[in-house]
């Protein structure tokens, strides 16, 4: 099942609404990401490892054009 804006937000995102990503807040990043392809790794505060499986999930989904 693809990661929507919601399960981004919830489960990889800090929540933290740092602005860091340019984005007022993280749900504003999550949007952009799922709708955009805007990149994950422009939020400084995913751990490494949550980013690798995150960013692999999400280009999959990409690729299949959801």
């Amino acid at each position: 099942m693809p990661l929507s804006v919601v399960d981004l937000y919830s489960k990889i995102l800090p929540k933290t609404n740092c602005k860091e990503c340019g984005f007022p807040t993280c749900i504003a990043f999550a949007g952009m990401v799922v709708s955009q392809m805007h990149p994950l790794k422009n939020c400084p505060h995913i751990p490494p490892e949550v980013l690798k499986d995150a960013q692999a999930e999400l280009e999959e989904q990409y690729r299949q054009g959801k």
